[in-house]
């Protein structure tokens, strides 16, 4: 009976590592919706990543990922570019992952589209929630807010009170 523990774990680590992550959109989500169709500025560089999840490793580019810095590399990554500093960017979907069972928060991407002028323009890219310690977003009181040390909102809405007890606070 000891031993099934940890054959459980192991399996279920194994299962992580051997899928990709599926993602439901909560666009629509008293959490989230308030963001939607929001523009924001970029506060920071910002690394894109293009990536193919394709085993016979083509040169074609299944999504473009944003992170802070230092972002990551291996062989599925076949374009790296930045996002620059003041960038405008706009957030038009929200999706939460469905099958990241080994995350300790809920794993959030944002389905952005760089509205100020880069190569990608107009190209659907994901930016996201967390990488290393950097939180991109929180909730409070039941809605997103977006970390203004990465992304300031274009317009602010004036009737937002800040959070003493959260990193807005500090903002």
């Amino acid at each position: 009976m000891n031993r099934i523990y940890p054959m459980i774990i192991l399996i279920i680590a194994l299962h992580g590592c051997s899928t990709l992550a599926s993602y439901e959109d909560v666009s629509e989500s008293i959490n989230y919706s308030e963001l939607i169709g929001e523009e924001y500025i970029a506060n920071v560089e910002f690394i894109i990543h293009g990536v193919n999840y394709d085993d016979s490793l083509q040169e074609n580019i299944d999504e473009y990922v944003v992170t802070t810095q230092p972002g990551f590399a291996g062989r599925y990554v076949k374009y790296y570019g930045k996002l620059a500093k003041k960038s405008v960017i706009k957030i038009i979907a929200v999706k939460k992952c469905l099958n990241c069972y080994l995350d300790f928060t809920a794993r959030v991407e944002f389905e952005i589209q760089i509205i100020s002028g880069h190569e990608l323009q107009g190209h659907p890219i994901f930016l996201t929630n967390s990488f290393g310690n950097n939180e991109i977003s929180e909730i409070i009181n039941g809605k997103a807010i977006i970390n203004p040390s990465f992304l300031l909102l274009k317009k602010p809405n004036k009737n937002f009170k800040r959070n003493k007890n959260s990193w807005l606070g500090s903002a």
